[in-house]
């Protein structure tokens, strides 16, 4: 028996693709959420199937209009309160929204300290180990 997959290769626009500067892109087949692009292909192959589980922050329909972007910056007060004064001011103004951490930059000088010293593992708290024999960025 042969089964034939037939898919459907999406590319963005020229100009359209912010590279670096986007982490994903959320894409959408019908109504429904099909599948994820990482930020750093400028391309999304679907083969018909969609995404069953995705992150609480992901809108499980296709958003009616722009929605806000990532903001990345430091707490500079209130940690532990419900309200934080941050080293980067906000394009808007938001409330009850998901705050998401991101430790990349932990996690690179991780590697890289093991790596510049010939060696050695970066252990993460879900259990996973990381041993460098070249510093490879994520």
């Amino acid at each position: 028996m042969v089964t034939v997959i037939a898919c459907n290769t999406l590319t963005f626009p020229s100009g359209s693709f912010s590279g670096v500067n986007t982490i994903h892109y959320w894409i959408y087949r019908n109504g429904a959420l099909a599948g994820v692009a990482a930020g750093i292909d400028p391309w999304f192959q679907d083969c018909g199937s969609n995404v069953n589980t995705a992150p609480s922050y992901v809108p499980t329909t296709p958003p009616s209009s722009a929605q806000p972007g990532y903001l990345a910056t430091t707490i500079v007060s209130g940690a532990g309160g419900t309200s934080l004064s941050l080293a980067n001011a906000a394009a808007s103004t938001v409330s009850n929204v998901a705050v998401l951490h991101d430790n990349s930059a932990n996690l690179k000088a991780a590697i890289q300290a093991a790596y510049n010293v010939g060696g050695g593992a970066v252990y993460i708290s879900n259990g996973m180990v990381y041993v460098p024999s070249t510093p490879h960025w994520i």
